[in-house]
């Protein structure tokens, strides 16, 4: 019986759906893995999403 509990437990975890993407990004790293690239500034064809660590360079991913 127990095993069955730990069996709904795990299904569960991985049934739930995937984290929302995070507002805003203050990171190099953060900003890579959602698929951004830091530079000096967002070209139209790019959206803004955050920072890369100071306030100069920007997050960029395409829109």
């Amino acid at each position: 019986m127990k095993i069955r509990f730990l069996l709904l437990a795990f299904l569960l975890v991985f049934l739930l759906p995937p984290p929302v993407f995070p507002k805003y990004i203050s990171n190099p790293v953060s900003c890579l893995r959602n698929g951004g690239l830091c530079r000096a500034a967002c070209p139209r064809r790019l959206k803004k999403i955050g920072t890369c660590g100071t306030s100069g360079p920007k997050c960029c991913r395409a829109k």
